[in-house]
């Protein structure tokens, strides 16, 4: 009767169990897909003229109505990349956790990294553990990261800290796995 219950307990924790062929099957965020093209979203895009990139990418403000929240973060911005016409890149950006410059709400590490936990257990819920788990070595404040890696899509998490006065906040990207590839591999 024990191994029964104990098999009826777990077969449906496992069967919600998701991996890493859920990340490149979902191949973005809610309505937007990785490989998207450009004309899909024109009318809903501002130029974001401070991110021209390197290899001719673009990136643009999101500007329609979708996408308010990220799980139970509210979006501050949604910013497009497209290289030759096709979304490679999505960046979430949450609205700041804490807005600093103001004693009554001051911004604790801690508290931010214990939000960016949250985050991740939110997704590790869809795409099973993280890959990788780092300390951004070249931000200021070694900003923590969480990383999904599909064999199609990756899938970033990080907890941004800029200041005790100006605040914190998460930003989410969802990017085009052979797009990344691709740009590293041109500089070895």
């Amino acid at each position: 009767m024990k191994r029964l219950l104990f098999i009826l307990f777990f077969i449906p924790i496992f069967s919600y169990t998701q991996s890493l062929q859920d990340l490149d099957r979902k191949n973005g965020f809610k309505e937007f897909q990785i490989g998207d093209s450009y004309s899909k979203w024109r009318s809903q895009l501002k130029v974001n003229s401070s991110k021209i990139w390197e290899d001719g990418a673009k990136s643009y403000s999101y500007t329609g109505n979708c996408c308010q929240k990220l799980f139970t973060f509210p979006v501050e911005e949604i910013i497009l990349r497209f290289k030759n016409n096709q979304l490679v890149v999505i960046s979430i950006v949450t609205e700041k956790i804490h807005k600093g410059g103001n004693h009554n709400d001051y911004t604790s590490w801690a508290d931010g990294k214990a939000k960016l936990d949250n985050l991740k257990s939110s997704f590790s819920f869809l795409f099973g553990s993280p890959s990788l788990y780092s300390m951004d070595e070249n931000s200021l404040n070694k900003d923590p990261v969480y990383q999904w890696m599909g064999n199609k899509v990756a899938l970033e998490a990080r907890y941004n800290y800029i200041s005790v006065m100006e605040g914190d906040y998460l930003s989410v990207k969802v990017a085009d796995y052979n797009y990344l590839r691709g740009r590293y591999q041109t500089g070895f």
